[in-house]
């Protein structure tokens, strides 16, 4: 017996014992857990006990009975700290108190409950430690009280012997000044506390307490919260006109971690060791953080994703590899149930409320849970883009109300453009607006001219007043303060087939100059395709939303990376703002069409008699452009005899005058388009051939006007 309980102990200690030492390890292991060295060692004493018997060894049955109820409660204790309904996992069972551990934790879980066994596991190391020594529980009670009777004794007497030494007050007549030397320290309390008194005898008690908690309430408040007006009178909308969200009951912790158990032996499956160190539940996805083994390559996970959306059973899943500033990957895979993230969640949040921005916007809730809060003025100019029914229109009702909740109409003013026509015409009215909701594209066009101009005034006050941008000349001419203005398109494709090269040029001014002039677009649009979204506009744009969208061409041309196509739609978004190097994932904010009506009624109905600040008429006119001839093609001898020679051939393009005339290619071109701004033939049209316009007579008039 006692070579066997040696040979456990080295067996534990894991010294090389062969096959045998490691079947008797892990016999142990599963039995006790991690106390399995505690019986190893009751086998060399029991075995120490039978060799020493022959010399009249007599055996503690006291020692024994508590070495045996001390191993039961560690056995115990180890074992409690397991989650109730793991008691039989075969992880836990290993790692904590073993079979013996997980049955006794069981059963006594089972009979006298959580609470009961931590109880009983306290009374049982009680016990044992009195059993152990001669310390009795009620003498230690009675000596304690005795003790605490002595010292109570001690103080009334010293109580007793100072008071009898300190100077009484004498009495005094009515007509006789008060001395000083008889007022108590505590006579200043009194006195205020009288008056409180008698003012409340003045005043109703209800109308006291009204004004008292009141008084309490804005000191409280006084940093929390804006004030409820402006200097132009402007009534912030209460929070309780949004809603909160409803939480889901439902034990996420638990789903997690079978959903993690079950990755880990997908990937093992395909050869691929690794473990999950971190899980992140978000409001509609939850992120696996996985530390692959050494040797074990990024892309080989990256190129599972499709065999792990299989196994878990999973609709779409997205795999950032690496997480930026972590040695882990990040596997995202999507709730069974989306918990809502309403808009007012967001403004409730301490980063909204205690936030230091010009233009704070709520955008929503992050994989983590936290909210997603961002400055317009940094970013400096925002670019949304998504399939249609993916979330753009709510985005940008959060982003409208996000400034009607934390700016006045002196700090920001608004153009709406809705081409669309429905979409933020509810807003009309609303004293944040510069000029009512624009829908004709045309009128669109003109008014981001003006925009133009307005940032070229905006330049010129800076200049002649030797400030770099709006805030310095806020600060130096606070009489003639500047809002910021931020100009909101919710659907820019419309205006490009209508006025692309106005509204383009002017977009890519106002996106490459205006920021120090306090001017910042946001451009919105569910056709995410080059034609829309243009080079030039990219480059001058680099804060960028990305709602889900149907491949991965156009993820690429929103965000330059692939990734959105793997969205969940319905708020589901990629947020990349300008300085970040990966995108973040975020749950955007909700906000119902009644929600931003009643917000709408209730700002319309407090600023009936609102001062509004600027409020001269825009010029909406587009600056008519002239067909100007150019003056060498003007000139060009050649122009008659090739506009006659197009007229008998019926071949109206520039290789064919090339050949004709012997000309180069820049001289044909020059042509051409002098005969297209004449109106003699039409304009290209891809590969088919140009259309001529008029016959020889009109021909002949208009070589005569030229």
């Amino acid at each position: 017996m006692l070579f066997l309980g040696v040979f456990v102990i080295i067996s534990i200690l894991r010294f090389n014992t062969g096959v045998i030492g490691d079947l008797i390890t892990q016999a142990f292991s599963v039995l006790f857990g991690i106390l399995s060295i505690f019986p190893a060692i009751g086998l060399v004493v029991w075995g120490g006990y039978y060799t020493l018997k022959a010399s009249n060894f007599s055996w503690n049955r006291k020692l024994l009975l508590a070495f045996f109820s001390y191993f039961l409660i560690a056995t115990l204790y180890t074992h409690i700290m397991v989650p109730t309904g793991y008691e039989f996992d075969m992880k836990y069972i290993t790692e904590y108190g073993g079979i013996i551990g997980s049955s006794i934790t069981w059963s006594f879980r089972w009979m006298i409950g959580e609470i009961g066994t931590t109880i009983l596991i306290t009374l049982l190391l009680v016990i044992d430690i009195l059993f152990l020594t001669k310390w009795s529980l009620s003498s230690g009670v009675q000596k304690i009280s005795k003790k605490t009777e002595e010292k109570l004794i001690l103080v009334k007497k010293t109580i007793k012997k100072k008071s009898q030494t300190l100077k009484k007050p004498e009495f005094f007549s009515e007509n006789e000044e008060e001395s000083n030397d008889f007022l108590y320290k505590s006579s200043k309390k009194k006195h205020i506390k009288e008056n409180s008194i008698s003012e409340v005898k003045n005043k109703s008690i209800k109308k006291y307490i009204d004004e008292t908690l009141n008084d309490k309430n804005e000191e409280l408040d006084k940093d929390d919260s804006k004030e409820i007006k402006t200097r132009s009178g402007y009534k912030f909308p209460p929070i309780e006109l949004l809603h909160k969200s409803i939480k889901i009951s439902e034990n996420y912790f638990d789903i997690a971690k079978e959903k993690a158990d079950l990755l880990e032996k997908t990937l093992k499956s395909f050869g691929v060791s690794a473990k999950v160190i971190n899980i992140s539940i978000g409001p509609s996805v939850t992120r696996f953080e996985i530390e692959p083994a050494p040797g074990v390559k990024v892309r080989k996970i990256e190129n599972l994703s499709d065999d792990i959306a299989l196994q878990l059973a999973a609709t779409q899943i997205r795999i950032e590899a690496p997480i930026p500033g972590k040695s882990a990957v990040g596997i995202e895979i999507p709730n069974e149930k989306n918990s809502e993230v309403a808009l007012r969640d967001v403004l409730e949040d301490n980063k909204f409320k205690r936030g230091k921005g010009n233009i704070l916007v709520a955008l929503g809730k992050d994989i983590a849970g936290n909210a997603v809060v961002a400055d317009l003025s940094k970013m400096p100019h925002l670019l949304i883009a998504g399939a249609t029914g993916s979330g753009k229109s709510v985005c940008i009702n959060t982003l409208i109300t996000s400034i009607l909740y934390n700016s006045s109409p002196d700090d920001v003013k608004l153009i709406l453009i809705d081409p669309k026509v429905v979409e933020l015409s509810i807003y009309n009215g609303i004293p944040h607006l510069r000029i009512d909701v624009v829908t004709d594209p045309k009128k669109a066009a003109g008014a981001l001219n003006w925009a133009v101009r307005e940032m070229e005034h905006r330049y010129k006050l800076f200049s002649e007043n030797k400030v770099r941008d709006i805030k310095g000349f806020n600060i130096a001419k606070p009489e003639l303060k500047l809002p910021y203005m931020v100009i909101i398109i919710d659907e820019l494709a419309d205006l490009m087939m209508v006025a692309s090269d106005s509204v383009e040029d002017s977009i890519c001014r106002l996106a490459q100059k205006a920021r120090a002039a306090g001017i910042h677009l946001v451009l919105a649009t569910q056709r995410p395709s080059v034609d829309v979204i243009t080079g030039v506009i990219k480059a001058n744009i680099p804060s960028r939303i990305s709602f889900a969208v149907s491949s991965q061409i156009d993820s690429r041309t929103i965000l330059d990376r692939a990734g959105a196509e793997k969205l969940l739609g319905k708020g589901d978004m990629l947020f990349d703002p300008s300085g970040v190097a990966y995108p973040i994932r975020v749950q955007g904010a909700f906000i119902t069409d009644k929600e931003v009506e009643n917000i709408t009624n209730f700002i319309k109905e407090n600023s009936s008699g609102l001062i509004k600040l600027d409020n001269k008429p825009i010029d909406l006119s587009i600056p008519e452009i002239k067909e100007i001839v150019p003056f060498e093609s003007q000139q060009d001898e050649l122009l008659g005899e090739a506009a006659e020679w197009i007229l008998d051939t019926k071949r109206a393009s520039v290789s064919a005058l090339q050949r004709r005339f012997r000309i180069g290619y820049t001289r044909a071109g020059r042509l051409m388009d002098t005969m297209e701004a004449m109106g003699i033939v039409s304009g290209a049209d891809g590969a088919k051939p140009r259309e001529i316009l008029i016959s020889k007579d009109e021909l002949e008039i208009k070589l005569k006007n030229t």
